[in-house]
C-alpha cells in the first residue's frame, strides 16, 4: 500500500489511534442554538469516525452563560445526556473522539449570540465595552470552569480532552503581550502572561485519569499583530511560544496541535488556510516545536490529500489534522486506505 504509514497505529498514554490522521476541531454551526448536541451533530461526527478512526468535535465552551450560539457547550450538567449519546454512538461505529474545550473570549462577535445573555470577555476591555476586562478574582472561577469540562468529559465518555490555546480565544489572549496587558500578577511580563493557560493545563490534567491523552493546540506564534502606536510587531514569536509549551508539557500536556493565526490576521491565510498557501505552509514550525519541546505534534495548515499527509509523516510529525477534508469527502481516510485516491473529493481551499 503506498500509504501505508499513514495507518500505522501510534499510542499516547494508554489510547491506542488507528492512525496518525485525526479530524480536527471545527465549528459546525450544527449543534442546537443553546449548545445542545442533536442527531445532526450526532451524524456528522459518526460518520467521520467510522470511516476515518479519531474525531475532535468542535470546540466547546467551558464559561456558564459564555458561547457561541448552535456551538456546543459543556459548561453545565445539562449537556450530559446529548454527550453521552454523541461518545457511544461514535464507538458502537468503532471510532474513538475527543473533544476540544475553550473558553471564547471575542470570539463571540464571529456568531450570533445574545448580547443580554452572553458577556464578552478578554485580559483587557475588548472593543470599548464595559465589564468585558475580566476581574482577577473572576480568573481562579474561569480555571475551575475548565477543570469542571475535563472532569465531564472524561465521565462522559470521550478518549481525549484537547484546549484551545489558540487563534485569539481568552488563553491565547492571556498569553500574548499583545492582548494582555494587565499589572494584577496575571499579565505584563512573559511569566505573568502564562501563568493562566498554565494553570489551567495543571487543573485540566488533575480532572483526567493517567491513561488519557490531553492534546493542546496553538497557534505558532502571532501573525500579523502590530502596536497601533509604533506600528511595531508585539505579539508572540515562535520561540515565545516554545518555552511556553516546554512548561506546558512539563505539566502534562501529550501532543502539540500546531496551527496558526488570530482573528485579527487574515483568517483566509492563516486559521483557515484558502487555496493562496502552499500545501503543508505551516510543517516547518510543527517540526521545529517537536524537536524543542520534545513532544509529538499534529501538523496542521492545507494538509488534505494523501501525499501531502504522507509528507508530514515522513518528515517526522506524528499526526496530520484533515479538517476541510472530512467536510469535502467523509470518507478520505477510509478511500485512502484502499487506494481509492482518484475517487477522494478534495477540498479545494476556495473558502
Amino acid at each position: 500500500m503506498a500509504y501505508e504509514k499513514l495507518f500505522a497505529p501510534i499510542k499516547i498514554r494508554g489510547l491506542e489511534f488507528p492512525s496518525p490522521m485525526i479530524m480536527t476541531a471545527m465549528g459546525s454551526i450544527m449543534a442546537e442554538e443553546h449548545g445542545e448536541v442533536n442527531d445532526r451533530i450526532v451524524n456528522y461526527l459518526t460518520e467521520r469516525a467510522k470511516n476515518g478512526g479519531f474525531v475532535f468535535t468542535e470546540c466547546c465552551s467551558v464559561y456558564p452563560g459564555v458561547g457561541q450560539s448552535f456551538a456546543l457547550h459543556m459548561s453545565d450538567d445539562e449537556y450530559e445526556e446529548g454527550f453521552k449519546r454523541l461518545t457511544k454512538t461514535v464507538h458502537d461505529a468503532g471510532g474513538k473522539i475527543g473533544v476540544q474545550i475553550y473558553h471564547p473570549a471575542e470570539a463571540l462577535t464571529n456568531a450570533h449570540y445574545d448580547s443580554s445573555i452572553n458577556r464578552m470577555m478578554g485580559p483587557d476591555t475588548l472593543f470599548g465595552i464595559p465589564g468585558s476586562k475580566v476581574e482577577t478574582e473572576e480568573i481562579p472561577y474561569i480555571i475551575e470552569c475548565f477543570g469542571k469540562a475535563a472532569k465531564r468529559a472524561v465521565e462522559w465518555g470521550f478518549d481525549a480532552i484537547e484546549i484551545h490555546n489558540g487563534h485569539n480565544y481568552i488563553l491565547h489572549q492571556f498569553l500574548s503581550p499583545h492582548f494582555n496587558h494587565r499589572d494584577d500578577g496575571w499579565g505584563g511580563s512573559v511569566e505573568n502572561c502564562r501563568k493562566f493557560p498554565l494553570a489551567v493545563v495543571e487543573e485540566v490534567r488533575k480532572n483526567m485519569p493517567d491513561d488519557m491523552p490531553l492534546f493542546i493546540r496553538v497557534s505558532a506564534g502571532d501573525d500579523e499583530l502590530y502596536n497601533r502606536q509604533t506600528k511595531e510587531f508585539d505579539g508572540l514569536t515562535l520561540e515565545d511560544m516554545i518555552e511556553f509549551l516546554k512548561q506546558a508539557h512539563a505539566k502534562g500536556v501529550d501532543v502539540i496541535d500546531v496551527s496558526r493565526g488570530n482573528f485579527q490576521s487574515d483568517i483566509g491565510l492563516w486559521e483557515c488556510p484558502n487555496l493562496f498557501q502552499p500545501r503543508g505552509f505551516n510543517l516547518d514550525r510543527a517540526l521545529r516545536i517537536k524537536k524543542e519541546v520534545g513532544c509529538p505534534v499534529v501538523a496542521v495548515g492545507r494538509m488534505g490529500t494523501p501525499d501531502a499527509a504522507l509528507h508530514a509523516i515522513e518528515e517526522g510529525a506524528d499526526f496530520v489534522a484533515w479538517g476541510h477534508a472530512h467536510i469535502a469527502d467523509p470518507e478520505i481516510v477510509k478511500k485512502t486506505k484502499e487506494g481509492r485516491v482518484n475517487d477522494i473529493r478534495y477540498c479545494i481551499g476556495c473558502d
